[in-house]
């Protein structure tokens, strides 16, 4: 399995596995995108960026990756978003151990979409990651 797998999977535990996390976050966690009908408020991350990072005799030392983790939902306020923004913070931001060497926030996510007639606010951050 590829680093990057590994990641994926230990960052959807850590996530989901919260009860505090996901008694905000009703509609759980996904990659990528919410399947269609997902209850909101819901929790979408995903890939920005990804590098290997190599020692001497080109031996891959850890892979780097940036990754956005978001909480999404209908409407026009970002204000219940914020104790979901909050907590993921809380629980990816300054990590250390098994997969991840380190994990800290290096921008905020904050915007607004429009889609298919409907208003959807984002609120979350870019987390740079170092994963062996």
């Amino acid at each position: 399995m590829d680093v990057t797998q590994r990641y994926v999977e230990w960052l959807y535990a850590r996530l989901s596995g919260d009860t505090q996390l996901m008694a905000l976050a009703l509609g759980g966690v996904h990659e990528n995108v919410a399947p269609a009908g997902t209850v909101d408020p819901y929790i979408v991350f995903s890939m920005v960026d990804n590098h290997d990072v190599n020692a001497v005799g080109q031996t891959r030392a850890l892979t780097e990756s940036e990754w956005d983790v978001k909480a999404v939902r209908e409407g026009t306020s970002y204000t219940t978003l914020a104790p979901i923004a909050a907590r993921i913070d809380a629980l990816l931001h300054d990590v250390l151990g098994g997969v991840v060497i380190s994990s800290h926030r290096t921008a905020t996510i904050r915007y607004p979409e429009y889609t298919g007639g409907a208003s959807y606010r984002h609120l979350g951050g870019t987390y740079r990651v170092q994963i062996q």
